[in-house]
């Protein structure tokens, strides 16, 4: 694990607030979401994001899609995704059971 250092940054009042807030909504550390914010737009500059196969490249951009189609209500509900389950998990057991039991 990498060792912690401290980084001071002077932002506008506004942004704070809107920082924390939405740190806050997302139940994060602010300090962990800066992080993780300075960390994306580091990639998202990089040599390898630019790479359409780059493996961290490929992850990035699948989790964006999926983002994109759950705010566009393209996303599966749980619900369904359960009844699904249980009807494959159940074919795949009546098919390792013996017939006629």
């Amino acid at each position: 694990m990498s060792e912690n250092s401290t980084l001071h940054v002077r932002i506008d009042a506004e942004l704070k607030r809107r920082l924390e807030a939405f740190a806050e909504e997302i139940q994060c550390d602010l300090d962990d979401l800066v992080a993780q914010m300075i960390e994306e737009m580091l990639f998202r500059n990089s040599p390898e994001f630019a790479d359409p196969t780059h493996p961290r490249t490929i992850q990035y951009r699948s989790v964006e899609r999926g983002l994109l189609e759950a705010l566009r209500g393209e996303a599966v509900p749980q619900e369904a995704v359960e009844k699904l389950l249980d009807r494959v998990l159940d074919e795949a057991a009546d098919q390792r059971s013996p017939r006629g039991s």
